[in-house]
């Protein structure tokens, strides 16, 4: 499928991400730094991103594409 493609294609990407946001060691609920690079790194790849959700400084929606189905 297209998607177990891209992560094999890309786990390069996906380790460093997992990674960076596991050396940034926040707490629940004020993850500022994971958050930020989590929106930053899914807004290069051509997300959308509706930050500040449900009241949560941390909480963000990040979706791709447009009609049915849409990824969010």
């Amino acid at each position: 499928s297209f998607a177990a493609q891209w992560i094999d294609e890309n786990q390069t990407l996906l380790a460093e991400a997992n990674d960076t946001t596991w050396k940034f060691a926040e707490v629940a609920l004020e993850e500022e730094h994971s958050s930020r690079y989590l929106m930053n790194a899914l807004k290069d790849y051509g997300f959308q991103i509706e930050e500040h959700v449900a009241g949560m400084d941390t909480a963000f929606i990040a979706t791709w594409g447009s009609g049915t189905p849409c990824v969010g």
